[in-house]
C-alpha cells in the first residue's frame, strides 16, 4: 500500500488527519483547537483561579490599612506678603535637614520598630506646605507627635526672621509716632505764639479805637474854648488878665493837631494793625490747617505701618488638628483585592493550561 493511503483512510481519528495535514512547522492557530486545550483543561484553570483568589482575598484580608495623615502649614509671610523665604528651600529643609533629625531623636525613645515617615511639598499657588505620613491608625499618636514636633522646628528655625522683621516696623512706628509728636508740639507752640500775638494787636486796636474817641471828645472841648478866648480878645477889659495871656494861635494849633491825628495819623495806625491782626489771623488758619493736614499724614502712614505689620505672617500649622486623618484608607482596599486576585487566577490558569499543553505536545513528539 503507498503512503498516501494511510492520510485517506476513513478508519483515521479527526485527531491523526489533523496531525498528518499539519506540518512541523505550521504556525497557524485554530481557535477550535484553543477551545479544545481550555475544555481539556477546564479544572486545571478552576483550581488555579480559586488558589489565587483564596490567596489574594487572604493577603488583603490580612492586610493592616494604611490612612494618610495631613498637616497643612502655613510658612512665613513679610509686610509684602511675599514669603520669607523659598517655600523650596522650606520644603527641602524639612525632607532633607529637620524630619530626619526628628525621627533620629524619637528612634532613640523607641525600643521595637521605628518612627513613622513623613514627607512635605508645597502646594503650587498658595503660602501653604503640606507635611503627609501614611500609618495604620493605631500609630496615629506617633504621626501627631511626629508632625507636631516638625512644625515646631520649623517656626523655631523661621519665626526669628518673621520677629526681626515685625520689630523693624514696630520701630519704624514708634519713630514715626515721636517725629509726628514732635512736629505737632512745634506747630502748636506757633500757634500759641500767632494766638498771642493777635491778642496783643487786638488790645492794640481797642487802645487806637479809644484814642479815637477822647481825639474827637477833645476837639469838641477846643471849639468853646477858642470861642471864649475870642471873646476876651475883643472885650479885653471885661476878661481876666490871664485869658489875655493865651494866643489864639496855641489854640488853632492844637485843634489842627487833633484834627490831624483824628482825620489821619489815627486811621493809618488803626489800618496798619487791622492788616497786622488780618495777615496773623491768617497764618493762624494755616497753621491751624497745616496742623490739620500733619494729622492726617500721620493717620495714614501709620495705617499703612499697621497694616504691613498685619500681613506679616508666622510660620502656624493651619486646621482643626495636627495630623488629620484621611476618611478612607490609602491603596486597594479588600473589594479591589478580592476582584484582583479573581482576575489574576484566571489569567494564570489560562496560561497555566497552555503551558501544561504545550508540554504534553513536546512530550508527545518526543515519544513518537
Amino acid at each position: 500500500m503507498p503512503p498516501n493511503a494511510d492520510k485517506s483512510s476513513p478508519s483515521a481519528s479527526p485527531r491523526e488527519r489533523d496531525e498528518r495535514h499539519s506540518g512541523p512547522y505550521d504556525d497557524e492557530i485554530s481557535l477550535i483547537d484553543l477551545w479544545r486545550v481550555l475544555a481539556r483543561r477546564k479544572w486545571w484553570i478552576a483550581a488555579v483561579t480559586v488558589i489565587v483568589f483564596v490567596l489574594g482575598t487572604g493577603y488583603g484580608l490580612l492586610q493592616t490599612p494604611t490612612y494618610t495623615f495631613l498637616t497643612t502649614i502655613q510658612i512665613g509671610l513679610d509686610n509684602n506678603r511675599n514669603p520669607i523665604e523659598s517655600p523650596d528651600v522650606k520644603v527641602s529643609f524639612l525632607n532633607d535637614v529637620l524630619i530626619p533629625g526628628i525621627r533620629r531623636d524619637m528612634q532613640e525613645e523607641y525600643e521595637e520598630g521605628r518612627p513613622p515617615e513623613a514627607r512635605s511639598r508645597h502646594v503650587e499657588g498658595t503660602n501653604f506646605l503640606q507635611l503627609t505620613s501614611s500609618s495604620p491608625l493605631d500609630r496615629r499618636e506617633e504621626v501627631r507627635e511626629l508632625h507636631t514636633l516638625v512644625t515646631r522646628g520649623l517656626r523655631s528655625e523661621f519665626n526669628p526672621r518673621v520677629e526681626d522683621l515685625r520689630s523693624n516696623l514696630e520701630d519704624d512706628r514708634e519713630e514715626l509716632i515721636l517725629s509726628h509728636q514732635a512736629r505737632m508740639q512745634e506747630m502748636a507752640y506757633e500757634a500759641d505764639s500767632i494766638d498771642e500775638r493777635i491778642t496783643l494787636t487786638n488790645e492794640r486796636l481797642a487802645l487806637l479805637e479809644e484814642e479815637k474817641k477822647l481825639l474827637a471828645e477833645h476837639i469838641d472841648q477846643l471849639e468853646p474854648l477858642r470861642e471864649r478866648l475870642e471873646e476876651t480878645l475883643a472885650n479885653p477889659q471885661d476878661n481876666s488878665p490871664l485869658w489875655a495871656l493865651m494866643p489864639q494861635t496855641s489854640i488853632v494849633e492844637m485843634r489842627h493837631s487833633a484834627e490831624r491825628g483824628l482825620l489821619t495819623d489815627l486811621p493809618n495806625r488803626i489800618q496798619e494793625t487791622r492788616l497786622q491782626l488780618a495777615e496773623l489771623e491768617a497764618s493762624s488758619q494755616k497753621i491751624q490747617e497745616q496742623m490739620a493736614q500733619e494729622e492726617q499724614r500721620h493717620e495714614r502712614s501709620l495705617s499703612a505701618l499697621n497694616r504691613e505689620l498685619e500681613r506679616i505672617q508666622e510660620v502656624v500649622a493651619r486646621g482643626s488638628d495636627y495630623a488629620l486623618a484621611s476618611e478612607r484608607p490609602e491603596g486597594p482596599g479588600r473589594s479591589l483585592f478580592a476582584a484582583l486576585s479573581l482576575v489574576l487566577g484566571l489569567m494564570l490558569g489560562v496560561f497555566g493550561a497552555f503551558f501544561r499543553e504545550f508540554l504534553a505536545n513536546v512530550r508527545a513528539a518526543e515519544n513518537s
